[in-house]
C-alpha cells in the first residue's frame, strides 16, 4: 500500500464547518483512528477520504499525486464500508468478514479476526455488535475525545 495523506482538510455538513485545518498520514500496515464526539466529522471525514464527498478545503493525495487528478484510479483502490450498511446482522462475525474479503478479492477472515483479538466473537451473530464500538470501563483507559485524526500503528495504542 502507499502513502494516503490529506492535508489542511475542512468540510461542512449542512452550513456548518465539521471540521478544518486536519492533516492525516498512513501508510502500509497503519491504522488511522478517529475519535471525537457525535457530530465532530469523523464520518463525513471517511466520506471525504473515499471521495464520496467533495474535498471542501486542502488535499487528499496517493503517494504524493493529489487524488483530484485521477479520481476514478482512487475509488478503484478503496472500498468504503459504512457500519450500517457493510454488516448483516443474520450473518456470524465471521461470515461478515468473509464476505468482505471475498469482495476485496482475497484474504484471510480468521486471521484479520485473530489479529485485532477479536476471534472469540467469530460465532456471534453480528446483530449483537454495537454500532458504536466498545465502550470504556473502569479499568480501561481511552484516549481524550478529539476532533483531529490520530495514527496509530497496530499493536501499539493511538496517541492521544
Amino acid at each position: 500500500m502507499g502513502q494516503f495523506s490529506g492535508s489542511g482538510l475542512g468540510s461542512y455538513r449542512g452550513q456548518r464547518m465539521v471540521f478544518r485545518g486536519l492533516d492525516f498520514a498512513v501508510g502500509g500496515g497503519d491504522l488511522l483512528h478517529l475519535v471525537g464526539p457525535n457530530g465532530s466529522g469523523k464520518s463525513t471525514l471517511l466520506r471525504v477520504m473515499a471521495g464520496l464527498l467533495p474535498v471542501i478545503e486542502g488535499q487528499i493525495s496517493w503517494d504524493g499525486a493529489p487524488v483530484a487528478q485521477d479520481r476514478d484510479g482512487h475509488r478503484a483502490r478503496l472500498i468504503y464500508l459504512g457500519h450500517a450498511d457493510a454488516i448483516k446482522g443474520a450473518l456470524s462475525v465471521f461470515e461478515n468478514l468473509a464476505f468482505w474479503c471475498t469482495m476485496a478479492g482475497g484474504g484471510d477472515a480468521a486471521a484479520g479476526l485473530a489479529r485485532f483479538n477479536l476471534a472469540p466473537l467469530a460465532d456471534l451473530p453480528a446483530r449483537f455488535l454495537s454500532a458504536r464500538g466498545p465502550q470504556p470501563s473502569s479499568a480501561t483507559t481511552w484516549p481524550a475525545p478529539a476532533t483531529r485524526c490520530q495514527r496509530a500503528v497496530p499493536g501499539r495504542r493511538s496517541p492521544g
